[in-house]
């Protein structure tokens, strides 16, 4: 089962307007910087999770480095 994006946003505890803002300065979609910022999957308007959960913590943690 999947999330919508702010299904996702608050499954992590972020502010979905803050994500915003932070996508808009880095000149990307949401879409795209909630994935590179999670590492899941959208596929129709719906995040799936990684293969796994480790990877989703790596993707997190080396976007934030």
């Amino acid at each position: 089962m999947g999330l919508s994006q702010r299904q996702l946003c608050e499954y992590f505890g972020w502010d979905y307007r803050t994500i915003a803002q932070e996508a808009k300065a880095k000149k990307l979609s949401t879409h795209e910087y909630v994935q590179q910022k999670t590492g899941w999957i959208l596929r129709e308007e719906v995040y799936y999770p990684p293969f796994n959960h480790s990877e989703a913590i790596e993707a997190n943690h080396s976007f934030n480095n």
